[in-house]
């Protein structure tokens, strides 16, 4: 009997040692995962307060920009308005004495556009405004450099200032790129027009 009393209370204190490690374990194992699902919620919380990415490529955006029914928009300067007003596909969304404005929406999105404002002196186009409105900062910087990469393919290389970019064009006409941007509007403009000439709405 009293060899087994000290076997027995090793036995005992082992169990309840083991049972204390076990809960230990089962403790720790709990909080790592709380600690996770509260982390996975922050990032989650972050991440929806951020401004949503454009699901379109900016390369494809500028096809989209500057071409309206294969028809290349930067190339009506001089052409007849019932001409270019027939091979655009955007829709009329203002008008005015001396000039006509068009919509084309991104995404089916009313987040992301273009308005096209064609100027005009009642039979052909004088001038050309893209405005373009994206809904994330980072999309406006890569598409301003895709649309660079596209000018000075065509144009040459342009004279830069400070987030604007100038080409001189044939016809004392040039394009201007500029970055827009405001806080909680991310943007582009693009306009064709004569030297020194300012576009206007009457």
């Amino acid at each position: 009997m009293h060899l087994l009393k000290p076997f027995t209370n090793f036995l005992s204190k082992f169990f309840f040692g083991g049972i204390l490690f076990i809960n230990l374990i089962s403790c720790d194992s709990q909080k790592s995962t709380e600690a996770t699902d509260s982390l996975s919620t922050n990032n989650e919380i972050e991440s929806n307060n951020e401004a949503p990415s454009s699901s379109i490529s900016p390369i494809n955006l500028v096809d989209l920009i500057l071409f309206s029914n294969k028809t290349d928009r930067t190339n009506s300067i001089g052409k007849s308005l019932e001409e270019v007003f027939a091979s655009e596909i955007g829709e009329v969304s203002d008008s005015a004495s001396n000039f006509k404005s068009f919509t084309q929406y991104f995404n089916n999105s009313n987040d992301e556009f273009v308005d096209i404002q064609y100027f005009n002196d009642g039979k052909v186009v004088t001038g050309l405004n893209l405005d373009i409105y994206l809904n994330n900062q980072a999309d406006v910087s890569l598409l301003f450099g895709q649309f660079v990469l596209a000018f000075n393919d065509k144009y040459g290389k342009p004279a830069k200032q400070k987030a604007e970019s100038t080409w001189k064009l044939k016809n004392n006409m040039e394009l201007k790129l500029k970055d827009v941007s405001q806080k909680l509007a991310p943007g582009l403009q693009i306009t064709f027009s004569k030297k020194g000439e300012s576009l206007v709405t009457q």
